[in-house]
């Protein structure tokens, strides 16, 4: 037994062992935690730990104070639940910019305290890395910066009120008695410019005659810490002026002197003469202008002359012991007051104001305020000069006037009677090319127009003798010999006795301005790409068409042209060769007609063709008609060649309308159009690249596609649309987003699907309101989710057409949207497509960045169907791409979809953005994107399309 016992205490003595060092370890982690506990609590500087859901998880003691809340206030809180909306959106702004960008991110805040002040902080935000990848929360460091920001407050003002004194001040080196700093006045007391004196020995600007007693006074080193005196400086040029100086020296520890700061004070005013005291006397009581003395403590008058009191209609008696208040009307009363104290302030100062007359009449004055010292240095007195600026304000007027009407951009010259020119403007000389040194002395037919003879001729002349006066238009030429069309006005300036003393003539060059209406009415009637007559003009042109045909009993012929398969050759070859195809195909297909025919560009790649006079008989014009057609889809055959490419040629589908005195009274232009465009629709219905005549029975389908319209207009007033849900969901099959896609319940028709009426709202304009109704059922869901457990975190998906994203108040009308819903914009997302961002990428990539700068997210639907590239992705403000259906159909068998989905995938996550894949109806393709590290996957697999009340209860079978 004593055997096994032993072997036993054996055997469990290292387990012992082990157990000991273990709670060893646990002892020393405890102390360890507790040591870094107790340093992040005793830090100076704010520390805080929150989890990647912006959830406060730690919070030191320096942080609450900064917060002004209690560790119970904060814990298990986010910004938004105790801070300012506005600080806890920059908050939170900066730790999504800390996890996206993976680096730390410095900013400053201020955080309002307790003693009604602010904290200026330095915050640093840390991204904490996960033990496995990815992040764990982010660390946040605040450090107070007030102290610091005070002092570069402090050292600006002491910088500013050197540069700006008004008396002088400089500083020198005690050692090297050389100048280290001057200000702006003692140098210009001195006739210095600051550059010139800093460095310079300080003796350079003493009198020869006290340097010797300068120079012993520093050997002795007996200078006192502060001192004042009067003294002699040297000017630049040479002469000495009078001066105060007020010394102080600044001593090192060892009592040496170290700096010296000078301020001076030229007294040379001071120090004038009795004489001129007593001809100042003499001045001030004959002087022409007025001149006032009042108190500065009563402020009343105390000394007045005769102008002043003459000025304002007073006998010199009368101003005196008169309180100033009484010479301003009441609307100058805080003006003068804000003068006096500025004046008390500043020792001086110079304004314009008005004065009351003993008849109550306003006096404009300038008023020049100078505050006197008593013996003692108080101040005591306050001298206004007064000068009467009735006339100066009048004449200022005038001449602003005047000067405003000369230099308007108007050219304007003068000449004398004969017609010789003695001024000119600018205006002139900029549109005629001849400057006012070269135009004086010349005559105005310098300005004639070879061209166009005529100038000043017959018109003018007898304008001029008859009425004094004469304005028109007429051809000019300018110096280097352009003619221009200038806007001409000539007027005679007489005197008393009706004698011409001058010509004042106006000219406006009106040759861009004639230029620019050509063009805008131009460009109000013709396509801007092919310069062809535009929809609106091809309206006018069929009509007049219909009037003449009726009633010439000749026939005519519409015909709508469609390029067939034009989106994919846009998307093969890109924008700018789809537009250059067009341009030349617009000339081809003029060269086809003859030359009284009508070609227009309708829309897109659709062209409109008008024939007239083409016969009496219906199956002879029918015949010529589709001649012309033949010829039409002949030349769009042929190949489209540049210097850098080569295109096929392309196949047009045309519908053909006749008219004539054969065809109902009531058909309108518009009619006739859609009669076109349905023989069109008709053509591509039979196989493209085909004629279609319009046929009465294709007549049914017009009238039904109208009356689609018209249910379509009053359906989204009255509500009939309805929005389904088509779930997105993740790897593990749980729901996270949704896609909104509308139906229409129709009254007589039942439930629609989008093919059945959105390309109707498209060509029709409807789509715009479609779209605000969509966005708005879609902000109402969003904010309907919020208050369910549920469905809380889910986003919804809106597609956006390119009619809406083309408006210039698109952005306005998303955020009124969500602002009005008071939804969390995070949670709606717009999908746009390729060709709509591409369309104009600069104007997408500011549409989209003001988006996303308020919280929307952003998806680019059926990605890689367009010319997908990687530039512009980089641009582009994106969120997330959605994989086209096109490219998962054949997943996972075909290998070059797979290499696209793998790719796009990649590209996705180099990017940082979110991937959806469309179309997984199979568990195959599932598992193959999924492999792929796809984010989201929709499609009929995991859910179709599902009225709101169903994608509910989905959604709580499958919480996010």
């Amino acid at each position: 037994m004593r055997r096994i016992l032993r072997f036993l205490l054996q055997i469990a003595a290292p387990e012992r062992a082990k157990l000991a060092e273990l709670r060893r370890r646990v002892r020393q982690l405890e102390l360890e935690r507790a040591r870094l506990e107790s340093l992040v609590e005793t830090s100076p500087d704010g520390m805080w730990l929150k989890d990647l859901d912006g959830v406060y998880l730690h919070c030191n003691q320096q942080a609450l104070r900064y917060i002004g809340k209690t560790r119970e206030q904060v814990l298990g809180l986010r910004d938004g639940d105790f801070l300012p909306e506005d600080i806890a959106l920059r908050t939170t702004a900066g730790d999504r910019e800390a996890l996206r960008s993976g680096r730390e991110v410095r900013a400053e805040a201020l955080l309002p305290n307790p003693d009604g002040g602010d904290y200026a902080l330095e915050v640093l935000k840390i991204p904490v890395p996960a033990p496995g990848g990815g992040y764990l929360g982010v660390l946040g460091v605040a450090r107070d910066i007030s102290g610091r920001r005070r002092m570069e407050s402090t050292i600006r003002l002491w910088a500013e009120a050197f540069r700006n004194a008004g008396f002088g001040l400089s500083i020198s080196d005690a050692r090297s008695n050389r100048y280290l700093d001057v200000n702006p006045a003692s140098a210009q007391q001195r006739g210095y410019t600051r550059e010139e004196l800093i460095g310079q020995p300080v003796t350079s600007v003493i009198p020869a005659e006290i340097l010797p007693r300068y120079l012993a006074n520093r050997a002795r080193g007996d200078e006192q810490a502060h001192a004042v005196y009067e003294s002699v400086a040297l000017h630049k040029d040479g002469s000495r002026f009078p001066v105060v100086l007020d010394v102080t020296v600044v001593f090192d520890e060892a009592g040496r002197a170290e700096r010296r700061i000078v301020y001076s004070l030229d007294i040379s005013e001071r120090m004038r003469s009795e004489n001129e005291r007593r001809l100042w006397a003499h001045t001030f009581e004959h002087a022409g202008f007025g001149v006032a003395v009042s108190d500065v403590h009563s402020n009343r008058i105390v000394a007045v002359n005769r102008a002043y009191a003459r000025q304002r209609g007073y006998a010199v008696d009368e101003l005196l012991g008169m309180a100033l208040d009484q010479l301003y009307p009441v609307d100058r009363l805080e003006q003068a007051r804000e003068m006096l104290e500025r004046c008390a302030q500043q020792g001086h100062c110079v304004f314009e104001s008005e004065h009351l007359t003993r008849g109550g009449q306003r006096l404009p004055v300038s008023l020049d305020m100078t505050l006197v010292h008593d013996d003692e240095g108080r101040v005591r007195y306050r001298v206004v000069y007064s000068q009467d600026i009735t006339r100066r304000r009048q004449a200022e007027r005038e001449l602003r006037i005047a000067a405003a009407a000369f230099e308007s951009q108007e050219g304007i010259v003068v000449t004398d009677a004969q017609g010789s020119i003695q001024r000119v403007n600018s205006a002139f000389s900029r549109i005629t090319g001849w400057s006012a040194s070269e135009a004086i002395g010349r005559h105005p037919g310098m300005l004639r127009s070879e061209h166009r003879r005529g100038g000043l001729a017959s018109g003018p002349l007898r304008g001029l003798a008859r009425n004094g006066y004469w304005s028109g238009e007429m051809w000019s030429r300018r110096k280097n010999g352009e003619a221009f069309l200038a806007r001409v006005a000539i007027s005679a300036v007489r005197d008393d006795a009706g004698t011409v003393l001058h010509y004042v003539g106006t000219l406006t060059d009106i040759t861009e301005e004639r230029e620019a209406k050509r063009q805008a009415e131009r460009l109000a009637r013709h396509d801007a790409l092919t310069d062809l007559p535009n929809r609106q003009y091809l309206r006018e042109l069929t009509a007049a068409a219909l009037a003449r045909a009726r009633k010439s009993g000749e026939l005519g012929a519409l015909m709508m042209l469609d390029v067939d398969h034009f989106a994919l050759l846009n998307a093969a070859h890109g924008h700018r060769h789809g537009d250059l195809v067009l341009v030349e195909l617009a000339r081809r297909l003029r060269l086809a007609l003859r030359p009284g025919d009508a070609l227009g560009r309708f829309t897109g790649d659709k062209f409109l063709v008008l024939l007239e006079g083409i016969g009496a008989q219906w199956m002879h014009a029918t015949h010529r008609a589709g001649a012309t057609a033949a010829q039409l889809r002949e030349a769009a055959a042929a190949p489209f060649e540049w210097p850098d490419k080569r295109i096929p040629g392309v196949g047009v589908s045309i519908g053909l309308s006749l008219f004539g005195p054969g065809t109902d009274a009531s058909l309108d232009s518009d009619a006739l159009l859609a009669q076109a465009e349905t023989a069109m629709y008709r053509a591509q219905q039979g196989g493209r690249n085909i004629t279609r005549v319009f046929e009465p029975s294709m007549q049914a389908e017009l009238d039904a596609r109208s009356r689609l319209i018209e249910d379509l207009r009053a359906a989204i007033p009255q509500g009939q649309l309805l929005l389904h849900l088509q779930p997105q969901v993740n790897g593990d099959g749980e729901v996270r987003a949704a896609e909104a896609l509308v139906r229409w319940q129709h009254p007589t028709r039942g439930l629609l699907q989008p093919d059945g009426f959105i390309g109707v709202a498209e060509e029709t304009g409807l789509i715009d309101a479609l779209g605000r109704e969509v966005l708005r059922m879609a902000c109402a869901q969003i904010a309907a989710w919020s208050g369910e457990q549920a469905t809380r975190e889910l986003s919804l998906s809106v597609n956006v057409s390119p009619l809406q994203f083309r408006r210039e108040d698109f952005v306005a009308e998303i955020l009124d949207a969500v602002a009005g819903s008071g939804i969390d914009a995070q949670r709606l997302k717009l999908e746009l497509t390729e060709s709509m961002v591409m369309d104009d990428l600069d104007d997408a990539v500011h549409k989209l960045g003001l988006l996303r700068s308020h919280g929307l997210r952003i998806a680019l639907d059926d990605f890689g169907t367009g010319s997908s590239s990687l530039s512009y992705l980089t641009r582009l403000p994106l969120d997330q791409l959605k994989i086209d259906k096109a490219f998962v159909h054949k997943l996972p068998e075909s290998r070059s979809d797979a290499l696209v989905a793998q790719t796009i995938i990649a590209m996705a996550k180099g990017l940082g953005l979110e991937v959806v894949a469309e179309g997984v109806e199979t568990a195959a393709q599932l598992g193959f994107l999924r492999a792929q590290g796809c984010d989201l996957y929709q499609g009929y697999l995991l859910g179709r399309p599902m009225p709101i009340g169903q994608f509910m209860g989905a959604a709580a079978l499958h919480p996010g």
